[in-house]
Formats: structure tokens, sequence, C-alpha cells
């Protein structure tokens, strides 16, 4: 059974080299994104105790197999950062359990809409987005981590 648990900052190393192992094999990305994983979560980690912020690991036993980061940009507004599932637990409802838990957590608080940002080139997490009732609000080409991609920015209105 997987288990849902706050992040610690002693989960840093883990969630750093797992994204920066997997985006860099399984899509190419090149250095600069090691350092926009290492902004991402300085920025995580000085937030780490304000109010209406959800960070989570997803524990099987004592193995880390998933992250997702749910931080304030507004005061009423989150992003969704360094969301990743184990490739050995996709398509089990992981991710979907995830990022409904932080969507839980947002309603509870000041957050009235998510957004997250994404890549075509991920057309699974897309459609988990899609699936959630995100809206894709902004698509436009980009060239990031040494690729030229297309950025799909989601946003979803939470209806309290």
């Amino acid at each position: 059974m997987v288990t849902l648990r706050p992040y610690q900052s002693e989960d840093r190393t883990w969630v750093e080299d797992t994204n920066i192992r997997f985006y860099r094999t399984a899509h190419g990305f090149d250095a600069t994104f090691d350092h926009a994983v290492a902004e991402a979560l300085d920025s995580i980690e000085q937030k780490i105790t304000e109010v209406g912020n959800h960070y989570l690991v997803a524990e099987h036993e004592t193995r880390r197999v998933g992250c997702i980061f749910l931080s304030k940009d507004a005061p009423d507004v989150g992003r969704v950062r360094l969301f990743y599932v184990d490739e050995a637990y996709r398509g089990r409802g992981l991710g979907s359990r995830m990022l409904r838990d932080v969507i839980v957590e947002a309603r509870k608080g000041t957050i009235r809409q998510v957004r997250v940002s994404t890549f075509s080139e991920h057309p699974e997490a897309c459609r988990l987005y899609e699936a959630f009732g995100f809206q894709a609000v902004r698509t436009v080409p980009v060239k990031a981590f040494g690729r030229d991609m297309t950025q799909i920015d989601f946003e979803f209105a939470l209806n309290t």
C-alpha cells in the first residue's frame, strides 16, 4: 500500500535526483533542468511552513515513489510543481490520488485557483489535468531545457 506523507527536507536529494534522472533520460532535458529543479526546491523549502502550501511524498513501504508540491503563488492562487510518479507506479491511480489530495487541501484554505504548467510532450500529465477539470489557458512554443517544446498552462477554479 502506498502512503502519502508530508515532504521533509531530508527528501530533497531524492526529489532532485529522481526528477533530473527521469527528465534527462525520458525527455532528453539538458543540464539547465538541474538548475530549475534546484531553484524550485529552494523556493518550496523557503515556504515549507506557510499556511496553504501542501507538499507530499508518496511511499511504498520505505521507498519513495512520488511527490507533488502545491505552493501559493498569491493569496488565492496555488501552483502544482515537481509532480512525479515513479514509472513502476503509473497507471495505478497514484497520480490522481496525489493531485486530489492537494486540491482537497487547497479548498480548505484561501486558494481559489490552482495552476500548473507542463509540456505537450507529457501527454499523460495533460490527460490527468484535463480529467480533473483543469482548462488549458495558454499554449506556447518554447525552447526549454535544450529542447523545442510546446508549453501548456492549465488552470483549475476551486468551487468551494
